[in-house]
Protein backbone atom coordinates (compact mmCIF):
# COMPACT_ATOMS: atom_id res chain seq x y z
CA UNK A 1 0.00 0.00 0.00
CA UNK A 2 2.57 2.45 0.85
CA UNK A 3 4.78 1.26 -2.89
CA UNK A 4 1.42 2.17 -4.33
CA UNK A 5 0.47 5.84 -2.16
CA UNK A 6 4.65 6.51 -3.27
CA UNK A 7 3.52 5.84 -6.98
CA UNK A 8 0.84 7.79 -6.81
CA UNK A 9 2.36 10.64 -5.30
CA UNK A 10 5.12 10.82 -7.54
CA UNK A 11 2.72 10.31 -10.74
CA UNK A 12 0.56 13.71 -9.48
CA UNK A 13 3.93 15.32 -8.89
CA UNK A 14 5.00 15.02 -12.48
CA UNK A 15 1.46 15.95 -13.76
CA UNK A 16 1.83 18.72 -11.76
CA UNK A 17 5.26 19.69 -13.10
CA UNK A 18 4.22 19.07 -16.80
CA UNK A 19 1.30 21.37 -16.59
CA UNK A 20 3.68 24.21 -15.25
CA UNK A 21 6.02 23.46 -18.45
CA UNK A 22 3.27 23.84 -20.47
CA UNK A 23 1.45 26.88 -18.60
CA UNK A 24 4.83 29.08 -18.62
CA UNK A 25 4.86 31.73 -17.83
CA UNK A 26 1.78 31.97 -15.65
CA UNK A 27 2.46 35.61 -14.21
CA UNK A 28 5.05 38.15 -13.87
CA UNK A 29 8.39 37.01 -14.21
CA UNK A 30 11.34 39.16 -12.51
CA UNK A 31 14.71 40.04 -13.37
CA UNK A 32 16.56 40.55 -10.07
CA UNK A 33 19.30 43.19 -10.34
CA UNK A 34 21.99 43.54 -7.54
CA UNK A 35 22.68 46.85 -8.05
CA UNK A 36 20.94 49.52 -7.09
CA UNK A 37 18.70 51.70 -9.91
CA UNK A 38 20.47 54.03 -12.37
CA UNK A 39 23.43 51.33 -13.01
CA UNK A 40 24.97 50.94 -16.17
CA UNK A 41 23.61 47.72 -16.86
CA UNK A 42 19.76 49.56 -16.41
CA UNK A 43 19.27 50.06 -20.06
CA UNK A 44 19.78 46.32 -21.03
CA UNK A 45 17.41 45.23 -18.55
CA UNK A 46 14.98 47.46 -19.40
CA UNK A 47 15.10 46.82 -23.21
CA UNK A 48 15.36 42.88 -22.46
CA UNK A 49 12.19 42.78 -20.35
CA UNK A 50 10.27 45.40 -23.22
CA UNK A 51 11.11 42.19 -25.40
CA UNK A 52 10.56 39.67 -23.45
CA UNK A 53 7.27 40.83 -22.30
CA UNK A 54 5.85 40.74 -25.79
CA UNK A 55 7.63 37.45 -26.73
CA UNK A 56 6.47 35.35 -23.58
CA UNK A 57 3.03 37.53 -23.20
CA UNK A 58 3.46 37.86 -19.54
CA UNK A 59 4.80 41.26 -17.94
CA UNK A 60 8.62 40.85 -17.33
CA UNK A 61 9.12 43.34 -14.31
CA UNK A 62 13.31 44.88 -13.46
CA UNK A 63 13.24 44.44 -9.73
CA UNK A 64 16.33 45.95 -7.63
CA UNK A 65 18.35 43.68 -5.20
CA UNK A 66 21.49 45.91 -4.22
CA UNK A 67 23.99 45.14 -1.86
CA UNK A 68 26.82 42.67 -0.34
CA UNK A 69 28.30 42.07 -3.55
CA UNK A 70 25.12 40.75 -5.12
CA UNK A 71 24.91 38.14 -2.59
CA UNK A 72 21.68 39.80 -1.21
CA UNK A 73 20.39 39.59 -4.86
CA UNK A 74 21.71 36.19 -5.11
CA UNK A 75 19.98 34.75 -1.99
CA UNK A 76 16.88 36.09 -2.62
CA UNK A 77 16.44 34.45 -6.21
CA UNK A 78 17.80 31.26 -4.41
CA UNK A 79 14.94 31.59 -2.24
CA UNK A 80 12.44 31.85 -5.05
CA UNK A 81 10.16 28.91 -6.36
CA UNK A 82 12.12 27.15 -9.24
CA UNK A 83 9.42 27.98 -11.91
CA UNK A 84 11.36 30.44 -13.88
CA UNK A 85 9.68 33.56 -13.10
CA UNK A 86 12.82 34.78 -11.07
CA UNK A 87 15.86 35.75 -13.05
CA UNK A 88 19.13 36.86 -11.85
CA UNK A 89 21.66 38.95 -13.18
CA UNK A 90 24.86 37.91 -12.41
CA UNK A 91 28.48 39.07 -12.62
CA UNK A 92 31.92 38.73 -12.37
CA UNK A 93 31.25 39.81 -8.46
CA UNK A 94 28.79 36.68 -8.12
CA UNK A 95 31.90 34.59 -8.88
CA UNK A 96 34.39 36.22 -6.49
CA UNK A 97 31.89 36.31 -3.91
CA UNK A 98 31.83 32.65 -3.85
CA UNK A 99 35.55 32.70 -3.55
CA UNK A 100 35.54 35.40 -0.96
CA UNK A 101 33.10 35.01 1.27
CA UNK A 102 33.17 31.95 3.70
CA UNK A 103 29.06 31.83 4.50
CA UNK A 104 26.74 32.56 1.69
CA UNK A 105 23.01 31.67 1.86
CA UNK A 106 22.86 29.57 -0.38
CA UNK A 107 25.26 27.18 -2.14
CA UNK A 108 27.21 29.16 -5.35
CA UNK A 109 28.22 25.86 -7.12
CA UNK A 110 24.69 24.40 -7.08
CA UNK A 111 21.70 26.63 -6.22
CA UNK A 112 21.96 28.20 -9.98
CA UNK A 113 22.17 26.96 -13.36
CA UNK A 114 23.14 29.40 -16.17
CA UNK A 115 20.16 30.55 -19.08
CA UNK A 116 22.19 32.78 -21.62
CA UNK A 117 25.07 35.70 -21.37
CA UNK A 118 24.16 38.76 -21.73
CA UNK A 119 26.76 41.68 -22.61
CA UNK A 120 30.58 42.36 -21.82
CA UNK A 121 32.44 45.69 -22.20
CA UNK A 122 36.48 45.35 -21.97
CA UNK A 123 38.55 46.87 -19.44
CA UNK A 124 41.37 49.43 -20.38
CA UNK A 125 44.12 50.50 -19.14
CA UNK A 126 44.15 54.35 -18.76
CA UNK A 127 46.28 56.90 -17.26
CA UNK A 128 46.61 60.69 -17.07
CA UNK A 129 47.28 62.43 -19.85
CA UNK A 130 49.79 64.52 -18.07
CA UNK A 131 52.08 61.15 -16.59
CA UNK A 132 55.31 60.94 -18.56
CA UNK A 133 54.76 57.51 -19.81
CA UNK A 134 52.68 57.66 -23.23
CA UNK A 135 52.04 53.93 -24.05
CA UNK A 136 51.60 50.78 -22.33
CA UNK A 137 55.51 49.57 -23.14
CA UNK A 138 56.43 52.95 -21.39
CA UNK A 139 54.04 52.36 -18.13
CA UNK A 140 55.58 48.95 -17.85
CA UNK A 141 58.87 50.34 -17.91
CA UNK A 142 58.51 53.11 -15.61
CA UNK A 143 56.40 51.27 -13.08
CA UNK A 144 59.33 48.19 -12.95
CA UNK A 145 61.72 51.39 -11.99
CA UNK A 146 59.51 52.69 -9.61
CA UNK A 147 57.31 49.88 -8.25
CA UNK A 148 57.36 51.32 -4.23
CA UNK A 149 55.76 54.63 -5.49
CA UNK A 150 53.38 53.09 -7.76
CA UNK A 151 49.33 53.17 -7.28
CA UNK A 152 46.62 51.81 -9.22
CA UNK A 153 42.82 52.12 -8.44
CA UNK A 154 39.77 50.27 -9.15
CA UNK A 155 36.20 50.38 -8.94
CA UNK A 156 35.94 48.44 -5.83
CA UNK A 157 37.92 45.64 -3.62
CA UNK A 158 37.69 42.36 -5.04
CA UNK A 159 35.77 43.84 -8.33
CA UNK A 160 36.87 42.74 -11.70
CA UNK A 161 39.25 45.75 -12.19
CA UNK A 162 41.04 44.93 -8.95
CA UNK A 163 41.63 41.29 -10.16
CA UNK A 164 42.54 42.15 -13.46
CA UNK A 165 45.33 44.77 -12.76
CA UNK A 166 46.49 41.91 -9.86
CA UNK A 167 46.89 39.94 -13.03
CA UNK A 168 48.42 42.39 -15.38
CA UNK A 169 51.06 42.62 -12.14
CA UNK A 170 51.59 39.42 -12.28
CA UNK A 171 51.57 38.61 -15.85
CA UNK A 172 53.93 41.38 -16.63
CA UNK A 173 56.27 41.48 -13.59
CA UNK A 174 55.48 44.82 -11.97
CA UNK A 175 54.47 46.46 -8.89
CA UNK A 176 51.67 48.53 -7.64
CA UNK A 177 49.80 49.49 -5.01
CA UNK A 178 46.11 49.29 -4.78
CA UNK A 179 43.75 52.22 -3.85
CA UNK A 180 39.85 50.65 -4.32
CA UNK A 181 36.95 53.35 -4.82
CA UNK A 182 33.21 53.28 -4.79
CA UNK A 183 32.16 52.54 -8.15
CA UNK A 184 34.07 55.13 -10.85
CA UNK A 185 35.09 57.81 -8.13
CA UNK A 186 38.71 56.77 -8.87
CA UNK A 187 38.34 58.25 -12.33
CA UNK A 188 38.71 61.73 -10.81
CA UNK A 189 41.82 60.83 -9.24
CA UNK A 190 43.39 59.43 -12.74
CA UNK A 191 42.52 62.91 -14.12
CA UNK A 192 44.02 64.61 -11.23
CA UNK A 193 47.03 62.83 -11.53
CA UNK A 194 46.97 61.30 -8.47
CA UNK A 195 47.04 57.64 -9.57
CA UNK A 196 49.23 55.65 -11.90
CA UNK A 197 47.05 53.43 -13.55
CA UNK A 198 43.27 51.89 -13.34
CA UNK A 199 41.58 49.23 -15.34
CA UNK A 200 38.10 50.62 -16.06
CA UNK A 201 35.16 49.61 -18.39
CA UNK A 202 35.27 50.85 -22.19
CA UNK A 203 32.11 52.91 -21.70
CA UNK A 204 33.18 54.67 -18.93
CA UNK A 205 36.92 55.51 -20.07
CA UNK A 206 35.78 56.89 -23.76
CA UNK A 207 34.11 60.18 -23.01
CA UNK A 208 37.66 60.87 -20.99
CA UNK A 209 39.97 59.89 -23.47
CA UNK A 210 38.16 61.80 -26.71
CA UNK A 211 38.33 64.40 -24.41
CA UNK A 212 41.92 64.38 -23.47
CA UNK A 213 41.71 64.23 -19.80
CA UNK A 214 42.91 60.44 -19.40
CA UNK A 215 45.52 58.93 -21.51
CA UNK A 216 44.44 55.15 -23.07
CA UNK A 217 47.14 52.83 -22.80
CA UNK A 218 46.04 49.35 -24.33
CA UNK A 219 42.71 47.73 -24.31
CA UNK A 220 42.08 44.11 -23.25
CA UNK A 221 40.69 42.76 -26.05
CA UNK A 222 41.99 40.04 -29.21
CA UNK A 223 41.11 43.40 -31.32
CA UNK A 224 40.69 47.23 -30.88
CA UNK A 225 37.38 48.30 -30.97
CA UNK A 226 36.09 51.05 -32.78
CA UNK A 227 34.73 53.29 -30.60
CA UNK A 228 38.73 54.24 -29.61
CA UNK A 229 40.64 52.69 -32.77
CA UNK A 230 43.69 54.23 -31.94
CA UNK A 231 44.32 52.46 -28.80
CA UNK A 232 46.07 49.58 -29.34
CA UNK A 233 45.24 45.71 -27.79
CA UNK A 234 47.88 44.52 -25.11
CA UNK A 235 49.05 42.43 -27.84
CA UNK A 236 49.60 45.21 -30.07
CA UNK A 237 50.89 47.44 -27.19
CA UNK A 238 53.60 45.09 -25.69
CA UNK A 239 54.17 41.92 -27.50
CA UNK A 240 51.63 40.14 -25.17
CA UNK A 241 48.02 38.87 -24.90
CA UNK A 242 45.89 40.18 -22.05
CA UNK A 243 42.34 39.77 -22.18
CA UNK A 244 40.26 41.36 -19.19
CA UNK A 245 36.76 42.73 -19.19
CA UNK A 246 33.33 43.24 -17.21
CA UNK A 247 30.51 40.95 -18.20
CA UNK A 248 26.72 40.15 -17.63
CA UNK A 249 24.46 36.57 -17.82
CA UNK A 250 21.30 35.62 -16.88
CA UNK A 251 20.93 32.35 -14.06
CA UNK A 252 17.75 30.61 -12.63
CA UNK A 253 17.52 27.89 -9.79
CA UNK A 254 19.22 25.05 -10.69
CA UNK A 255 16.06 23.08 -9.96
CA UNK A 256 14.07 24.98 -12.67
CA UNK A 257 12.26 22.68 -15.43
CA UNK A 258 14.95 22.04 -18.15
CA UNK A 259 11.87 22.73 -20.71
CA UNK A 260 11.25 26.20 -19.00
CA UNK A 261 15.03 27.31 -18.74
CA UNK A 262 15.00 25.99 -23.15
CA UNK A 263 11.92 28.91 -22.56
CA UNK A 264 14.19 31.48 -21.47
CA UNK A 265 17.20 31.40 -23.56
CA UNK A 266 15.14 31.36 -26.64
CA UNK A 267 13.01 34.35 -25.30
CA UNK A 268 16.29 36.30 -24.31
CA UNK A 269 18.87 35.19 -27.16
CA UNK A 270 16.34 35.99 -29.34
CA UNK A 271 16.15 39.49 -27.85
CA UNK A 272 19.56 40.19 -27.71
CA UNK A 273 20.05 39.24 -31.94
CA UNK A 274 17.05 42.00 -32.45
CA UNK A 275 19.16 44.78 -34.52
CA UNK A 276 16.89 47.53 -32.30
CA UNK A 277 18.53 46.14 -28.79
CA UNK A 278 21.84 44.73 -30.66
CA UNK A 279 22.45 48.76 -31.84
CA UNK A 280 21.17 50.05 -28.40
CA UNK A 281 23.67 47.72 -26.55
CA UNK A 282 26.69 48.60 -28.78
CA UNK A 283 25.94 52.17 -28.98
CA UNK A 284 26.36 51.68 -24.95
CA UNK A 285 30.00 49.94 -25.62
CA UNK A 286 28.68 46.63 -24.41
CA UNK A 287 28.88 43.58 -27.27
CA UNK A 288 25.75 41.28 -26.44
CA UNK A 289 26.69 37.84 -26.08
CA UNK A 290 23.56 35.42 -26.18
CA UNK A 291 24.49 31.93 -26.09
CA UNK A 292 23.70 28.67 -25.10
CA UNK A 293 23.69 27.75 -21.45
CA UNK A 294 26.77 25.24 -21.57
CA UNK A 295 28.36 28.07 -23.16
CA UNK A 296 27.83 30.54 -20.95
CA UNK A 297 28.56 27.76 -17.83
CA UNK A 298 32.11 27.09 -19.10
CA UNK A 299 32.58 30.70 -19.53
CA UNK A 300 32.12 31.12 -15.97
CA UNK A 301 34.29 28.19 -15.13
CA UNK A 302 37.39 29.52 -16.76
CA UNK A 303 36.52 33.17 -15.42
CA UNK A 304 36.20 31.61 -11.69
CA UNK A 305 39.80 29.94 -12.72
CA UNK A 306 41.23 33.66 -13.31
CA UNK A 307 39.62 35.21 -10.88
CA UNK A 308 40.94 32.37 -8.37
CA UNK A 309 44.58 32.62 -9.69
CA UNK A 310 44.28 36.94 -9.14
CA UNK A 311 42.93 36.20 -5.08
CA UNK A 312 45.58 33.75 -4.46
CA UNK A 313 48.46 36.21 -6.02
CA UNK A 314 47.80 39.22 -4.02
CA UNK A 315 46.29 37.67 -1.13
CA UNK A 316 42.80 39.55 -1.71
CA UNK A 317 40.37 39.63 1.46
CA UNK A 318 36.77 40.76 1.27
CA UNK A 319 36.09 43.88 3.47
Amino acid sequence: MKNLSKKIVGILLLITSSFAVAQFPSKPIKIVVPYQAGNALEPIVRALAEEMTQTLKQPVLVEYKPGASTTIGAAYTASSPPDGHTLFVNAASFLISAQLMAKLPYDPKTAFVPITGLAEMPHVLIAPSGAPYKNAKEFFAYAKSNGDKMSYGSFGNASSGHLGFERIKKQFNINATHVPYKGNEGLQDIIAGRLNGMLNDLPIVVPFVKDAKIQALAIATEKRDPSLPDVPTFEEATGTPFLSKSWFGILVRSDTPLAIRNTLNASITSALKKPDINKKLVDLGLKPTPSTSEAFSEFMVQESKKFAEAIAFANVKME
